[in-house]
């Protein structure tokens, strides 16, 4: 299905109908112009729209920490900038946690690069990446690496490594 002649869709709305059509899949009646949602392997993924019209961003979640108690939460944050500042150069996803206590990876994307097979792979790539990061903060949370932490001077943890 196409858009209707007499609706004008900005140039976000009209990348995602796009990469709609070019997976052969039917065209939502309405084409959200703040993105789309999608589910995919038990994990949360959008599509949304940049302020520059030329780019679009791409954020899937990995868990929530609202449960988290503020010492495990703060030593947490201060782990996952790390992993942002030592893996900037190596991929573009970069962690993030909302006002809602959520834990997303996120990416910008040119559209006019990204066309609908360029998408599902990133996509793919975030939702893989998301479960990989999860299990990375779980293991980070567990009680074992707590108690390690717990008993180690402070500096020993001062390091990077770099691989």
């Amino acid at each position: 299905m196409s858009a209707p002649p007499n609706l004008e869709l900005s140039p976000f709305q009209q990348w995602i109908a796009q990469a709609f059509q070019a997976e052969g899949a039917d065209l939502p009646e309405v084409i959200d112009p703040l993105g789309a949602e999608f589910e995919a392997e038990g994990r949360k993924a959008r599509v949304l729209p940049h302020s520059d019209d030329g780019w679009a961003v791409i954020e899937v979640e990995v868990q929530s920490i609202a449960q988290l108690q503020h010492g495990d939460a703060s030593r947490l944050a201060l782990d996952m900038m790390k992993l942002n500042h030592d893996a900037r150069f190596e991929h573009r996803w970069m962690i993030i946690i909302d006002d809602d206590d959520m834990m997303s990876i996120t990416t910008q994307v040119a559209t006019a690069a990204t066309d609908a097979n360029a998408l599902g792979e990133i996509l793919f790539d975030g939702i893989e990446r998301s479960a990989l990061l999860a299990a990375a903060v779980n293991g980070l949370l567990s009680e074992q690496v707590t108690q390690i932490q717990a008993a180690a001077p402070a500096d020993l943890f001062a390091f990077h490594l770099r691989g």
